[in-house]
């Protein structure tokens, strides 16, 4: 048999941040729009029946044909918050929305697995070395 999958995709993206108190908080919205395609086909030729030598070579059984496709689309907003107190700290949060396509079984058994999205907020810190004195 023969299996082919197709796939085409694409995103828009686009942020926007603003300063406040001399620059050490800083905020940040963002917003990605993914879109992606996919197709699948999967033709399955069974084997023919066994016959003997010589015998008249009976037609090929029929090929089953399976074909399946679908579109998954996501708005993921996003959203980080960061504050600076001196040079060598920056603590932060970000807020973001993400996205997996869906994608198809591998036994033709019909409609393709649902698309997922997932949330992640993590907070996090970061130091940096203080130069020496």
């Amino acid at each position: 048999g023969v299996t082919t999958f197709d796939s085409e995709n694409w995103a828009l993206f686009g942020e926007v941040s603003n300063a406040w108190m001399d620059g050490r908080l800083v905020g940040l919205l963002g917003l990605r729009y993914f879109q992606d395609d996919r197709s699948f086909q999967d033709v399955n030729v069974p084997p023919g029946p066994i016959f003997p030598p010589g015998a008249p070579a009976p037609p090929p059984p029929p090929a089953s044909v399976f074909e399946s496709s679908d579109t998954f689309d996501s708005w993921n907003p996003r959203f980080n918050l960061s504050y600076r107190p001196d040079d060598h700290s920056n603590y932060y949060v970000n807020i973001a929305k993400g996205f997996r396509s869906g994608k198809f079984p591998i036994i033709n058994i019909g409609k393709p697995y649902c698309s997922r999205a997932m949330n992640t907020r993590p907070l996090r810190h970061q130091q940096t070395d203080r130069p020496c004195a």
